[in-house]
């Protein structure tokens, strides 16, 4: 009976202990819970005011004249950014992108970048092709000299594959808020989260910011990336996107229809088309078909090919003459198709090697002239830039904005004379028999 009694106790000793030993567990989890929330409501309360100073310091002109006084070189990390300005950046962009239609009107004259691929010295060089002058954001006049007076038109792919693409973006979303007007930012497929995730741009953030600041600077630009617009319609002649023509429009105005912000194009639509479209191989049976052939895009497994006549009727349909595309790398910087009626512009130099970069310009009367951009190597565009420096002000100052232009500057690998000698004859007629 004592024996029986004891056990009775103890038992109800023991439940006591482990209800005390629940409780107890609760309480610590709680009190962990609390921590976190507190923790989580002091980083907000920090990281706000974090925000609030940047944008109380942010000066757009001083930014944007930043990326103008440094020289590009490899395996270099040239400015270094801190997160919330590139929030701002990021927020105004963005902006600045929704007040665009989808399809803009771009007045001649004009330069029509390709592909950049983060290759930061080449953007320099293209937006210094034919200047005399180091830029000066803060005079007008100064601004107007460095940029030739004319329009830009790019065709998308800023980021991914090569060193610099905070660079570069950072530098052409700087003068899309200065020149909101002159400066036109097309997006490109790899202006896309499920690519950019993959190829570069979101590893360099990460790298460069750290994991959890890189992770929510990727996702900002993205953000932007989803409003910007797709095409652009220059003196109502030339239709410029980053992939190509597609067989779900009935008229040019569809292109302004298209809903956003978008972060990945839906399949099978008229945006998946402009970002991702190819024209058909040129060793394909359909290429020269009398009848305008849409087909799956084998080679991408996104999207569609399409055929020579396919352009032409395009053109005919909306009373174009010409088209102006990227998105595929050239071994010359250019490629025609379709008689010349559809050309493609890759500017990046050396994407590929030995591959020569390339971009148009339109002039007022509406020719359209090839300018090739061949690859420089980091030590001799630094030389440049100091010689053009020394020649522009005497100044000590290695502004990249006296960088060589595609003319000036040499190609790795080069081939003879002979050949270099034809392949400039040939660019000069090109040159020539553009006139719209």
């Amino acid at each position: 009976m004592l024996s029986t009694l004891s056990f009775k106790n103890s038992s109800k000793h023991g439940s006591k202990s482990s209800v005390k030993a629940e409780s107890t567990v609760d309480q610590k989890k709680e009190e962990k819970i609390k921590d976190a929330e507190y923790y989580a409501r002091k980083k907000a309360r920090r990281e706000k005011r974090a925000e609030e100073k940047a944008l109380r310091e942010w000066n757009l002109i001083a930014f944007a004249e930043n990326h103008f006084r440094v020289v590009a070189t490899a395996n270099k990390k040239l400015i270094v950014y801190k997160k919330y300005i590139l929030f701002i950046l990021c927020q105004q962009a963005k902006e600045q992108f929704m007040k665009d239609q989808m399809l803009v009107e771009v007045n001649a004259p004009c330069t029509i970048v390709g592909d950049l691929h983060g290759q930061f010295q080449d953007l320099i060089r293209i937006l210094n092709h034919g200047s005399k002058v180091k830029p000066d954001f803060a005079d007008a006049n100064k601004r107007d000299l460095a940029f030739l007076h004319n329009n830009y038109v790019f065709l998308g792919d800023y980021v991914d594959r090569g060193q610099n693409s905070l660079e570069v973006i950072c530098t052409l979303f700087s003068l899309k808020l200065l020149y909101p007007n002159r400066f036109i930012l097309l997006r490109g497929n790899h202006e896309t989260l499920t690519v950019n995730n993959t190829y570069g741009f979101k590893h360099e953030l990460i790298n460069r910011l750290g994991d959890e600041d890189g992770f929510e600077v990727w996702r900002r630009f993205n953000d932007c990336f989803a409003c910007m617009p797709l095409a652009a319609n220059v003196g109502g002649k030339i239709l410029c996107m980053h992939g190509g023509i597609s067989d779900k429009m009935e008229s040019l105005n569809d292109i302004n229809k298209i809903p956003r912000p978008f972060t990945d194009p839906k399949p099978e639509t008229l945006a998946e088309d402009l970002l991702w479209s190819d024209p058909v191989d040129a060793s394909s049976i359909h290429v020269v078909g009398k009848t305008a052939t849409f087909m799956t895009n084998k080679v991408r497994g996104v999207s569609v090919a399409f055929n020579e006549q396919a352009v032409l009727d395009f053109l005919k349909k909306y009373k174009l003459e010409l088209i102006v595309r990227a998105h595929q790398v050239q071994p010359y910087g250019y490629q025609f198709f379709a008689g010349g009626k559809m050309i493609t512009i890759f500017s990046a130099p050396n994407y590929l090697e030995n591959n020569i970069g390339a971009f148009l310009t339109v002039t007022k009367s509406g020719a359209v002239e090839i300018h090739q951009l061949k690859f420089v190597e980091p030590k001799e565009y630094e030389q440049e830039v100091g010689r053009k420096n020394e020649k522009s002000r005497g100044s000590k100052s290695t502004s990249s904005t006296s960088s060589s232009t595609s003319k000036s500057s040499n190609a790795r690998g080069g081939r003879g004379n002979g050949q270099k000698k034809k392949k400039r004859a040939k660019s000069e007629h090109i040159d020539e028999s553009y006139k719209h």
